[in-house]
């Protein structure tokens, strides 16, 4: 599934994130240059370090807040068919390959920029058939010992694996998942200070976040946590826009 390159317009870059840290710390941290985001007498790594936790901070409080940026769907093809028709058996599925009960193969894979899975579908491959509105069942602590069927029908997440029964045709799945963003790194003759914050207008929190690692204990962290607040209610009012009616469990009233 392609990904649109986003509108760059309205989005901070480092060094002017840094710049508005530095004005809040109040020359408390002097050696901040602004016109390369590095701490003068440890080297820039200090700096960079001290961005990027900052950043996956944030990020980690975003995602449990419910940002949509930090989600993705991603669809993924050619599940091989179950190798054992064992009901102990399971396959499954990982950044590394997948196993269909007997094999380990290089491909399919997770993506590498997946945390975790929040929902799968499923679908058999070459038919290009819709897939279901309902996902497939969550299972917690082991999935159900069943004969193998043509459909896998549930999926649990454990040990850093999408585990589920096995089917006896191959399968796509589509995936929900939690994503990261990755750290601020030198990216070619770019250095990391003038790269792009892939979230927009968080200038504000994410200078707070950075003030809270210069200055631990002084309250910057609640004050960011506030302001990443803001870009998360951005969404709500969107949200508020649509009605929200919660799901059947049999999945009848969807047409499940």
């Amino acid at each position: 599934m392609p990904v649109l390159p986003p509108i760059t317009g309205s989005l901070d870059t480092v060094n002017s994130v840094l710049t508005a840290a530095m004005a809040r710390l109040g020359d408390e941290v002097d050696t901040l240059l602004p016109t390369s985001g590095s701490v003068l007498g440890t080297g820039i790594y200090f700096t960079q370090q001290m961005v990027n936790t900052s950043w996956r901070k944030m990020c980690e409080f975003l995602a449990n807040v419910g940002v949509t940026a930090l989600k993705q769907e991603v669809v993924i093809t050619g599940m091989p068919v179950s190798a054992s028709l064992d009901p102990a058996s399971a396959s499954w599925l990982d950044w590394l390959g997948c196993f269909d009960g007997a094999n380990i193969y290089g491909l399919p894979v997770l993506p590498t920029d997946l945390i975790i899975p929040l929902k799968v579908w499923e679908r058999p491959h070459g038919q290009n058939a819709q897939f279901p509105r309902n996902p497939m069942e969550l299972c917690f602590d082991g999935l159900p010992s069943v004969q193998k069927q043509t459909w896998n029908g549930c999926w649990e997440w454990r040990a850093n694996r999408i585990y589920f029964p096995g089917a006896l045709q191959v399968m796509d799945f589509r995936i929900m998942y939690q994503r990261y963003l990755g750290d601020f790194q030198d990216v070619g003759a770019v250095q990391w200070f003038n790269q792009t914050v892939p979230l927009q207008r968080c200038q504000d929190a994410f200078s707070l976040y950075i003030c809270s690692e210069f200055r631990p204990g002084d309250g910057w962290l609640e004050k960011a946590e506030s302001a990443a607040r803001l870009l998360c209610n951005r969404e709500v009012a969107m949200k508020e826009r649509g009605n929200v009616r919660r799901q059947s469990r049999s999945g009848r009233l969807e047409g499940g």
